[in-house]
């Protein structure tokens, strides 16, 4: 599951601890604790922190995901957004968007 750092993604991943299943934890910053988030002792699980708006920190993510086993269900939860009218970004504020939010789901999926 990609962006399990916190908000909506933080609350599908405590759905699926429910599930039991093994699972690989991605996002910017991982930098909780297993008990901070209250993750039952049954779960086992593997974190890793990726800033998805890299090419190669995306396919570096996906060779120490593959490494683990089959991936048989991928949650594309990462995303940015930027508080500011359309007007007011600059070119590199839509290059990290679409980069992060539409390249990095392709290249995992």
């Amino acid at each position: 599951m990609t962006g399990a750092a916190r908000g909506l993604g933080e609350m599908i991943l405590h759905e699926l601890f429910k599930t039991g299943e093994e699972m690989v934890i991605t996002g910017v910053d991982l930098s909780w604790e297993a008990e901070e988030i209250k993750v039952p002792e049954n779960v086992k699980f593997i974190k890793f922190s990726a800033d998805l708006s890299e090419e190669k920190n995306v396919r570096d993510l996906w060779a120490k995901i593959i490494v683990n086993g089959p991936v048989h269900l991928l949650i594309n939860n990462a995303g940015v957004a930027k508080k500011k009218l359309f007007k007011e970004l600059e070119f590199k504020s839509y290059e990290h968007t679409f980069k992060t939010n539409l390249f990095a789901p392709v290249l995992l999926s």
